[in-house]
């Protein structure tokens, strides 16, 4: 299960919607780690719902408009607006609470226990529909691999910010590393090479290692009985339909 910025929580809401849309797969993989490091890390629930929420109240709750925002259309109030700007003090400095979305370590242990329910809810409804399901925690390249490897130029804000996540995030794979079922693939960069690029920018594997990654989480599945188990499909009608 993979879409952008998706967690473990996403993860099981996805899952759901896949089969009760008729889909039924013979095994399900869920790749796990990166994406639970968010801004909401203190709350189980989507990236951009405290964005998303305050824009929404912003369109159904009218507000009065200042006699700037009126006019700042034209050319001259879009000019002192500028000048407005450039003339602001620069913002401070954020502290370390505040880097890194403001995930703390006082958060780990609520984060590690979410992650484990979501995976025991996922398990629970890949069993319900009798599907094999797999764990893993992938390779991780805010806590598991070396900045300097990196192939582009990224922003100072992006160094620091792992900077706090290699001292902080830890703590929540030592947590969930021993979860039932759920399989350890954070060492995969070591067992690359330390010194060989994987990443093409700032979080992304290359083709190459996705290959390397892959290879090892086909090393986990009987790959025998995959082939010679059948596949079922459901229609949204309810009716199951199997084929080979």
């Amino acid at each position: 299960m993979g879409a952008p910025t998706i967690t473990q929580h996403k993860k099981c809401f996805c899952w759901r919607s896949f089969l009760k849309g008729g889909k039924r797969p013979n095994l399900v993989v869920f790749l796990d780690g990166l994406n639970e490091w968010t801004s909401t890390c203190n709350s189980d629930v989507p990236h951009l719902t405290q964005q998303i929420a305050e824009a929404t109240h912003n369109l159904q709750v009218e507000r009065a408009l200042s006699t700037v925002d009126q006019f700042g259309w034209l050319p001259i109030v879009r000019l002192a607006k500028a000048i407005s700007r450039r003339m602001a003090s620069p913002p401070s400095s954020p502290s370390p609470d505040q880097i890194a979305d403001g995930c703390k370590m006082s958060q780990m242990a609520d984060m590690a226990d979410r992650y484990r329910q979501n995976v025991e809810i996922a398990r629970a409804i890949s069993k319900l529909y009798g599907i094999s399901a797999l764990f893993f925690l992938q390779p991780d390249p805010t806590v598991h691999y070396s900045p300097t490897l990196y192939r582009t130029n990224l922003p100072a804000q992006f160094y620091a910010n792992i900077s706090y996540i290699r001292r902080v995030k830890p703590e929540f794979y030592r947590m969930v590393r021993d979860a039932e079922g759920v399989i350890d693939l954070t060492n995969l960069f070591e067992l690359w090479g330390p010194t060989r690029k994987a990443i093409i920018d700032d979080v992304h594997y290359s083709p190459q290692f996705n290959l390397f990654l892959a290879q090892h989480i086909a090393n986990h599945i009987d790959l025998v009985w995959l082939a010679n188990s059948r596949a079922i499909d459901a229609g949204t009608d309810g009716e199951v339909r199997r084929s080979r």
